[in-house]
């Protein structure tokens, strides 16, 4: 488009027309002098030029973009993230097809999301057992997590973890497979198993510093996460609310790790089955229930399955002033078959609790070593049956400030020496800084139902205080949860 010096003349004239002077006006004027006249006539005609130069620039740089070739917008991948303040609780859906989030496109599809997570734990504690992390600061977990788009009908996550005392671990690597025949969402690697709630969030992204006493001893002190494939699909049902299940087939538990139940071999696959449903109570209250299933092989006998069930409940409350109530419980309930295991007085080759309390007081500290050692493999042969829970309440009372509390219980079933029963109660203070980082207070009661014998060897109870400051950049989340 060029805009000439006439169409410019001509629309100077349509803005300021001028009327047509009459014979008295003309004689008027005869008194101005011929050099006023050219000088207004030079500033009209440098106006003219100016206006139609900057018209020309526009058209030219309009062309320009006209013929460019058209950009993609770059859409940065689908990230929840660290929020603030809660809003209302959020609805449920009610698809049954679950589908498949909006990938990136552009230049931001070939930049992977990237984060890294600091957790630093201090502990003091009444027991001097020399653990690692007691009585001492320790940098718990320093966390990798990359996550990004294969293509758009994939995803891929990865979390890579390192600590002082463990060096470098796999956490989570699984690529998820949207829009899978039969509403089906896949996905496969290493990742953290659907069973409950807690398993499946990273230690350091806890309510609290430290798991409780039931998820340690069933899933392992850091969690249950395998190797293996998972299915997923929305369910419908008659009240046309969220409903979804999940079954998965992972590798079995190295007996050489710190396995719990299923600790048959890698080469024993085991089966988790969990199911999930939410509902609305009011505007701001929701209440999620779920409910899980393992079963595999807990020895080298391929025979002899055990069995791990749980349930789940989680009540969310937004409440006026970014405040937020959270409720939330587990119960579980483990079965390991086994031979019977050996009492102390077998060990030792006597026929009554008494004999064997009185031999055990003549044995040096090695020899009760070795003793402890043959009760703690006849208890993790010997089948036995276990149950624990725990309830947490946290409240977040400000858009700084938390706090919160939890009971747990757990009969132990992994042939540790802590006794038929343990119990715990918690309580902490958060300080939310930012999105991006906390600092939490913690103080832990543990009390132990230890065997007779160790009364003079072991304390029955342990109290500790935990000092815990979290801190991230770029993103914190695996596509799992």
């Amino acid at each position: 488009m060029r805009i000439t010096s006439l169409a410019v003349l001509c629309g100077l004239s349509a803005l300021y027309p001028m009327a047509p002077a009459s014979a008295t006006e003309t004689a008027a004027a005869g008194g101005t002098s011929e050099k006023s006249v050219q000088e207004e006539m030079a500033e009209l005609r440098e106006t003219v030029r100016t206006l139609a130069v900057t018209v020309e620039e526009q058209s030219q740089l309009i062309g320009a973009l006209q013929r460019a070739p058209r950009m993609q917008p770059l859409i940065s991948a689908p990230y929840p993230g660290p929020v603030g303040p809660p809003g209302p609780a959020p609805q449920a859906p009610v698809t049954t097809t679950a589908p498949a989030p909006t990938p990136p496109t552009g230049l931001a599809s070939l930049n992977p999301e990237i984060g890294v997570v600091g957790d630093v734990v201090g502990n003091a504690s009444t027991e001097n057992s020399g653990l690692a992390g007691s009585d001492q600061f320790s940098f718990r977990e320093l966390e990798l997590v990359f996550g990004g788009y294969v293509d758009p009908y994939s995803r891929a996550d990865f979390a890579i973890v390192l600590n002082e005392d463990e060096g470098i671990e796999i956490e989570e690597a699984f690529l998820t497979r949207f829009d899978l025949p039969f509403a089906l969402k896949g996905q496969v690697g290493k990742f953290r198993s659907k069973f409950g709630k807690l398993n499946l969030i990273d230690l350091n992204a806890l309510p609290m510093v430290t798991e409780p006493l039931v998820i340690q001893n069933f899933l392992g002190p850091e969690g249950f996460s395998h190797t293996g494939v998972r299915l997923q699909r929305l369910i419908p049902n008659p009240w046309d609310g969220f409903l979804e299940g999940t079954i998965e087939f992972v590798n079995g538990g190295d007996p050489e790790d710190e396995c719990r139940i299923f600790c048959a071999g890698k080469n024993k696959p085991i089966v988790n089955s969990h199911i999930k449903s939410y509902f609305d109570l009011d505007d701001v209250t929701g209440l999620e229930l779920g409910a899980s299933l393992m079963a595999g092989p807990s020895q080298d006998d391929a025979d002899r399955y055990a069995h791990l069930a749980g349930a789940d409940l989680t009540l969310t409350r937004h409440m006026p002033g970014s405040k937020k109530l959270l409720w939330q419980s587990e119960f579980m309930y483990a079965s390991r078959p086994g031979d019977t295991g050996l009492s102390l007085a077998d060990v030792l080759g006597v026929e009554s609790p008494e004999e064997a309390a009185e031999m055990l007081g003549a044995l040096d500290e090695a020899e009760i070593g070795d003793l402890l050692l043959d009760l703690e493999r006849s208890r993790w042969n010997a089948g036995h049956d276990g149950w624990g829970l725990y309830s947490l309440v946290d409240y977040r009372f400000h858009p700084k400030w938390s706090a919160g509390t939890q009971f747990d219980y757990v009969q132990p079933i992994d042939g540790s020496l802590s006794g038929d029963q343990a119990w715990a109660a918690a309580g902490w203070l958060t300080f939310h800084q930012s999105e991006l980082m906390l600092v939490r207070l913690q103080y832990q009661h543990t009390q132990f139902d230890r065997p007779f014998f160790l009364d003079d060897l072991v304390d029955d109870h342990r109290d500790d205080l935990f000092l815990q400051v979290r801190f991230q950049i770029g993103v914190d989340r695996h596509g799992l949860q």
